[in-house]
């Protein structure tokens, strides 16, 4: 029972226990946790309800006709949990199965709450779904418009979907808000073209994506857009613009023209899920874009056969085999050479790191060359917010040292992944899907912890790689071996010995 007090009053005298004395007003009254019936303490409401003796109040039934001879119809609309203020009805959405038949509703309430109900079978709601199909909304027009091959439009809530079909668009959305989903949803959408309108925030984005997951499995086509103007697709629509001017969000070239910026944000968010996972490539369109824009190996003018990285760069060694040396001069000259540039220093501590920088440039530190301290507790998503900060017109680097380590301090690792392989293959393809949607605007220079083979744990990532480095200790501590394991465009084998100097943290060639 959730008695009644100021914060929410009677629902059917409007009275609590707080109201002046003497007036007739005040109820002790309470409302039943399912909302189906509210006990009243006021008599001159009762009617023809007798008093229950041990509650001390008169019983109204808030759904059809009340013994007390009104019918309360929507003052339930009024009942919200304890401590919340007292809202009103502001919206009902009817929820029904492939023939029309009526399936639950979806209550929307003022100030902004929602709830669900079903019908009890004799007049009346239960506030729940328990047992009920879902589906999702507006499903008859949704199977109607896609046997006819008209676009369907997945927004986040029932009032965006009202809005865009006030527009002349079939539209969907699913029950009980963002992140609930289902594959069986998405069945009714096998061969559609599906536009979906992303919400401008956090969980919206998570929405997307996995609406997306979902989606692109059965759907002849899947784009995501967002607002122009506002937060969601009723804001964008009621700022006068029309669903053509939709800002694209993926496939991320669409935005590229508009907002290179934006672009590049979008392709950090949407391919942790959103790519195609087979593409046929047209060698015409594909020699038509622009190369990649390549970064400076950190090896300076010692080597020319290596000149420079691009796209995907992983070096791979054992502990001291001096790939961070490599790492933070390519970072350090890539900066210099015009790149943002993100330096994740998962191992050394910090103090270190930064004397190792300053001996690498002195007091001199490129103001694009940011160096982040990853500790205990990282995750894609805290990462994916820094990142994208970060972001400008000029191309990004970002480098992990070392991706081995990322991943065994990331927060909350499931239990089937104890060593950390499954986050470091997402997390591997996430750095490859980006690139591949920003050709090589983002690029990422990937530091991993080798096998007893010489490979990438995981083993997949050195072959996923544009280019694989392996670098290995000799019998003096200060050489190094550096080979160029796998490459498309450079060819393989030793690329020659370097010696670490630790008074400048450079590589020079033997």
């Amino acid at each position: 029972m959730n008695r009644v007090k100021r914060a929410a009053p009677c629902v059917v005298c409007g009275g609590h226990p707080d109201m002046a004395g003497g007036a007739g007003s005040r109820c002790w009254g309470a409302l039943s946790d399912a909302g189906d019936y509210a006990i009243c303490t006021r008599e001159n409401f009762a009617g023809g309800i007798p008093m229950n003796e041990k509650t001390q109040g008169y019983h109204h039934k808030l759904s059809g006709p009340c013994k007390c001879g009104s019918t309360h119809g929507d003052t339930l609309a009024r009942v919200t949990p304890i401590g919340v203020a007292a809202r009103a009805i502001e919206a009902v959405y009817d929820y029904v199965n492939a023939l029309g038949a009526s399936l639950f509703q979806v209550v929307r309430f003022r100030p902004k709450d929602f709830r669900q109900r079903r019908s009890d079978g004799r007049g009346g709601w239960l506030w729940n779904v328990e047992g009920v199909e879902l589906v999702p909304y507006r499903l008859p027009e949704v199977i109607t418009a896609v046997g006819a091959g008209d676009t369907v439009y997945i927004a986040e809530g029932e009032k965006d979907v009202e809005a865009l079909r006030a527009v002349g668009q079939v539209s969907t959305c699913n029950a009980m808000g963002a992140e609930k989903w289902r594959d069986s949803y998405s069945a009714h959408l096998a061969g559609a073209t599906v536009v979906i309108v992303r919400d401008k925030d956090d969980a919206g984005t998570r929405h997307a994506r996995q609406v997306f997951a979902s989606v692109r499995k059965v759907a002849a086509s899947v784009r995501v857009v967002e607002a122009r103007s506002g937060k969601d697709a009723a804001d964008h629509l009621a700022a006068g613009h029309s669903v053509d001017q939709f800002v694209p969000v993926w496939p991320v070239a669409d935005l590229r023209a508009h907002d290179p910026v934006a672009w590049k944000r979008r392709a950090l968010r949407m391919s942790l899920d959103a790519t195609d996972s087979l593409r046929e490539i047209k060698a015409n369109e594909s020699l038509s874009r622009p190369e990649e824009p390549t970064w400076p190996t950190g090896l300076g003018d010692t080597w020319g056969r290596l000149p420079n990285l691009r796209g995907v760069a992983i070096v791979v060694g054992v502990p001291s085999s001096g790939k961070s040396v490599l790492a933070l001069g390519s970072g350090i000259d890539a900066a210099r050479a015009g790149w943002d540039v993100v330096y994740l220093s998962c191992e050394m501590a910090e103090m270190p790191f930064v004397k190792r920088v300053r001996a690498r440039c002195g007091e001199h530190v490129p103001v694009t060359f940011h160096l982040v301290d990853v500790g205990f507790g990282a995750s894609i998503d805290k990462l994916l917010s820094w990142i994208e900060e970060q972001i400008s017109v000029r191309p990004t680097l970002v480098i992990f040292d070392s991706v081995s380590s990322f991943c065994d301090q990331a927060e909350q690792q499931e239990n089937t992944d104890p060593h950390g392989t499954v986050l470091l293959k997402k997390l591997v393809m996430w750095a490859i899907n980006v690139r591949r949607a920003t050709d090589g605007q983002v690029s990422f220079m990937l530091l991993a912890e080798a096998s007893k083979e010489g490979r990438a744990r995981g083993r997949f990532a050195d072959h996923k790689a544009d280019i694989a480095l392996l670098m290995e200790s000799t019998d003096n501590p200060l050489v190094k071996t550096l080979t160029v394991t796998k490459a498309w465009e450079y060819t393989t084998g030793a690329v020659g010995d370097f010696a670490i100097r630790p008074d400048t943290a450079v590589l020079e060639k033997v």
